[in-house]
């Protein structure tokens, strides 16, 4: 049956959905109430819509709940030290790390005690700090984006496994005149 004009009949779903819309409005006000910006069912930026009457006060003062920021949560790694490490290294520091590492391992081709003993495991266990000192740099130089200085930390990584190399090898039977691990009369 077509619909006469001029007649207008209510739907029967319109009262239901008048309902749906007023829960929609905060606090089921009006959205011509003041507070809101002209009609809009949400509130101005800036103003605080009416809390429920047992609800406690957010006013910052320790009186009532503060709202966290969204998506972040407490750590336990907020130390100082953490929230220093937080950002990318400069180039500076970056810089700084390489030129260590760079410096031990020159020294390290100067260490004259290197045949066995106590002096064999300190000059391994100072190669083995370049190796940490490359891998330092490396990646405070991939964090940094510093191209170069990546490079030359890697090349220091490898380095400190040919220092490392040339002493454990001969020791451990890769070379025709093996050396002795301990010094022994």
């Amino acid at each position: 049956m077509p619909k006469q004009p001029g007649k207008h009949e209510r739907d029967p779903m319109s009262g239901e959905v008048e309902r749906l819309l007023r829960q929609l409005r905060p606090g089921g006000r009006d959205p011509t109430s003041p507070g809101l910006v002209s009609g809009a069912p949400f509130p101005r930026p800036g103003t605080v819509p009416a809390s429920p009457a047992g609800a406690l006060p957010r006013n910052g003062l320790g009186t009532g709940p503060t709202p966290r920021s969204p998506g972040r949560r407490p750590s336990a790694r907020a130390t100082p030290a953490a929230r220093a490490a937080a950002g990318p290294p400069t180039a500076l520091g970056v810089w700084g790390r390489v030129i260590l590492g760079a410096i031990l391992a020159g020294a390290l081709t100067q260490w004259p005690y290197r045949t066995c003993g106590t002096a064999l495991t300190a000059y391994l266990g100072a190669a083995f700090m370049v190796l940490v000192a490359g891998v330092w740099a490396a990646r405070a130089a991939w964090r940094a984006r510093t191209g170069f200085a990546h490079v030359v930390a890697i090349l220091l990584l490898f380095v400190a496994v040919g220092l490392g190399a040339r002493q454990l090898l001969p020791r451990a039977g890769y070379a025709p005149v093996p050396a002795p691990w301990g010094c022994f009369p």
